[in-house]
């Protein structure tokens, strides 16, 4: 999926090229220079460090606290790694003493000595329910979100909004529930959705496109050169929610 939006916008900056120029050019864009992109931060800390990065689940290798804390009822992604942000957190927690700590004077410091820090501000977190630290954290502009379940997004109000699903009406699995590309105009956010479709469900029309008579691909159905479905397929009506 990655290699796919990269390669449309590889292919949208070369037709501004052509536009300008009239000269166009052969694109490469692979699955494994795609993946290398996606280690940004990784490989760039490796860069200047020559260092292995560690495996910190959801924390970010560069800054703490910068990851998610077990609350009363959930999680709690939090972000207050920046002087400032990091004591009021300590204050806000109660640990004034966090901030004079030398173990946690700095950001890398508080990187380097990650574990303990962690140990006392999950026993702290997990004393609230998830809503309430919310509510807490964004008053004084700390950085910070809820980690939600798909149960969760699918139903809350900015989701219902959003535009991001759609359904088809598939001739063998009946109605599909999906992800929707929510990118583009009204125009085309509005046009139906059609089903993947099935085995030679367009083989006689491709063959017609290209000139073959119904005779002749009849012809070719019947000696099982090429494929076809019996299936009917249903009108558009794929709709978004």
């Amino acid at each position: 999926m990655a290699t796919g939006y990269l390669a449309t916008i590889t292919i949208l900056a070369a037709l501004q090229q052509v536009s300008r120029t009239q000269l166009g050019q052969q694109l490469d864009v692979s699955l494994y220079n795609s993946t290398l992109m996606l280690q940004q931060v990784g490989l760039s800390s490796y860069f200047a460090t020559g260092e292995e990065p560690e495996k910190c689940g959801s924390a970010a290798p560069y800054a703490a606290p910068n990851e998610a804390f077990p609350t009363q009822d959930g999680w709690v992604m939090v972000a207050a790694y920046q002087p400032q942000r990091w004591r009021k957190l300590c204050e806000m927690l109660g640990l004034e003493g966090l901030a004079s700590d030398e173990r946690f004077a700095s950001n890398s410091l508080r990187v380097a000595n990650r574990a303990e820090l962690n140990e006392v501000l999950g026993a702290a977190f997990k004393t609230r329910t998830t809503h309430t630290w919310i509510g807490t954290l964004s008053a004084l502009d700390i950085l910070c979100a809820p980690i939600a379940t798909y149960r969760e997004v699918t139903r809350s109000a900015q989701y219902r909004q959003s535009g991001v699903e759609t359904y088809v009406d598939h001739p063998v699995a009946g109605r599909v529930r999906m992800p929707a590309f929510s990118i583009g105009d009204a125009q085309t956010a509005a046009m139906p959705n059609l089903p993947p479709p099935l085995l030679g469900e367009h083989s006689a029309t491709v063959l017609a496109e290209y000139g073959l008579t119904a005779e002749e691909i009849d012809t070719l159905v019947s000696r099982g050169v090429v494929k076809t479905t019996s299936l009917p397929m249903p009108d558009l009506v794929g709709a978004r929610s």
